[in-house]
């Protein structure tokens, strides 16, 4: 029995050191990848260590490292986090609390990462690195909440401008609406009057029609009257030129007469004085 229970222990140390250098060994190999580069190989050396110490703060720290450099943040956050559970130190939770701040802004968590460093500042007020990213992230958290306020401005007065055209819309079609029934409101009232204004219009021109009736005569009368009127004018124009034929008879037959024989007599003394000028310009042809 002794010798079986000393046998039991032997063994069971030999475990323990052979666990303890196996895991020793992981640990080393994941070290030696992580700062060569190789951070795939950095995780699965990681990942063998925890499956043995699932609490193993340095694996959970170095595993989420290893997620961090290959840019899947959302792991890394999810291991930092989980290696701040079992610390106690306050050495060993600001740098966590750091990591865990520098995970969240990448995953642009400000507003988480802000309090994370502001965390880490609290346990050390002369961490340089923590101050610098909270009034980075303050000026970034101003920044975004001024954006969202501008954008929801925005949406607002793009509300408004669509509610505004849309009651536009909705008085343009309301006033559409209103000359439409005004328009069917007319024509009905058009349609209503048109046999009242034939009728009128027949009675008119039944009464225009009669007074024309009765004009013809009177017109044709004037006309006739009027056409008689230069008739008798030119009778009594040509009667009026045959009174002086007949006044002067005789009388103006003698005259002529007379008239005839100045004339000769005159052409008589004319030939008589051209021939007395040609002989007194003959005699007074050397008088010069």
């Amino acid at each position: 029995m002794k010798i079986f229970c000393a046998a039991l222990l032997l063994g069971l140390t030999a475990f323990c050191k052979a666990r303890s250098v196996r895991e020793s060994l992981c640990r080393s190999r994941a070290s030696e990848a992580y700062y060569a580069g190789d951070f795939d190989a950095a995780q699965k050396y990681f990942e063998q260590v925890l499956v043995d110490q699932p609490d193993n703060t340095d694996c959970l720290r170095g595993l989420g490292d290893s997620f961090y450099a290959q840019k899947n943040y959302e792991q890394a956050l999810f291991y930092y986090e989980q290696a701040l559970k079992p610390v106690d130190s306050n050495q060993d939770k600001r740098e966590l609390y750091f990591n865990v701040g520098c995970a969240q802004a990448q995953l642009r968590d400000f507003a988480a990462a802000l309090k994370s460093f502001e965390r880490v500042i609290e346990l050390d007020n002369t961490h340089e690195r923590a101050k610098k990213n909270r009034d980075i992230l303050k000026k970034l958290l101003e920044e975004q909440q001024k954006q969202q306020q501008d954008k929801k401005n925005q949406n607002n007065q793009d509300n408004k401008q669509q509610n505004d055209k849309q009651k536009e819309s909705d008085q343009q079609e309301n006033k559409n609406n209103e000359n439409q029934e005004k328009n069917q409101d007319k024509s009905e009232q058009k349609k209503q009057q048109k046999p009242e204004d034939q009728q009128n219009k027949s009675q008119e021109k039944k009464k225009d029609d009669q007074a024309h009736k009765q004009q013809q005569p009177e017109q044709q009368n004037k006309n006739g009257q009027q056409k008689q009127a230069p008739h008798e004018q030119q009778q009594s124009v040509k009667e009026s030129d045959r009174k002086p034929e007949e006044k002067l008879g005789r009388d103006m037959l003698k005259l002529l007469q007379q008239v005839d024989k100045l004339d000769q007599q005159g052409q008589h003394l004319y030939v008589q004085a051209v021939a007395g000028q040609q002989a007194n310009q003959k005699r007074s042809e050397h008088d010069w």
